[in-house]
């Protein structure tokens, strides 16, 4: 599929910011962009968001189907952002978004081991792993403000299954 007839299946404020996404070369812009849809995920309808969740690109599936997640609790979301961003993470290992939607992922599903699974943790490692990679999106882009309320709700966690 192009990107073009991915759109059309995407909610109106998800294809504005794909379309940024898409039209930006600076990474900054990109973040910006991204920062801006995670920020709106708790307003989409559920029906914007399941269309959000099957688009093409990882990271803003990967968004949608965990913020799906944590309004239904259904493991079948959690799985599906992980696979997203573990598909982000292997098309680009140095994407901190990618390493913190995986984090956040490991940290919000701690009771599906199909997760840590789809995300390559052995088990008992998912909080180890989600803190490496809230290490890594830290590292890689230092004005990533998300991560450490991410960081407080890993801490949080007593026990990740």
């Amino acid at each position: 599929r192009t990107i073009i007839s991915s759109m059309r299946r995407i909610p109106q404020i998800a294809l504005v910011l794909l379309l940024f996404l898409v039209g930006t070369a600076q990474a900054q812009d990109r973040s910006a962009a991204l920062r801006t849809f995670y920020h709106t995920l708790p307003d989409l309808p559920v029906t914007e968001l399941q269309k959000a969740a099957d688009c093409e690109e990882r990271l803003l599936a990967g968004l949608a189907a965990l913020e799906l997640h944590r309004r239904t609790q259904s493991a079948d979301y959690a799985t599906d952002a992980a696979r997203a961003f573990s598909a982000a993470l292997k098309a680009d290992r140095n994407d901190p978004w990618a390493h913190f939607g995986l984090g956040l992922t490991l940290t919000r599903a701690r009771k599906t081991m199909a997760i840590v699974r789809a995300s390559g943790a052995a088990d008992g490692e998912a909080a180890l792993v989600a803190k490496r990679s809230f290490e890594k999106a830290i590292q890689l882009d230092p004005s990533f403000d998300e991560v450490t309320d991410a960081y407080i709700e890993l801490r949080d966690v007593k026990e990740i299954r």
